[in-house]
């Protein structure tokens, strides 16, 4: 996008739409896998918290401690 905006400073306005749009593209599939992976942890995270609230095996202290809650 800052290439399009020096561009359009030497050739016009085109080539400031051009770097915008350009920005865009590049800027929204970023944003939308960052979200994906953001939410992917979530579930493991929750994932996590069930199996370890559901062990019959762990003690509080134990289950806390995995949790990262002490």
């Amino acid at each position: 996008m800052l290439g399009g905006i020096i561009a359009s400073s030497q050739n016009g306005i085109l080539y400031f739409f051009a770097g915008l749009l350009l920005g865009v593209v590049v800027a929204v599939p970023i944003f939308v896998l960052g979200v994906l992976v953001a939410a992917q942890g979530q579930v493991l995270k929750a994932t996590l918290d069930t199996a370890v609230h559901s062990s019959p095996f762990l003690t509080k202290e134990e289950m806390a401690r995995v949790m990262g809650i002490k």
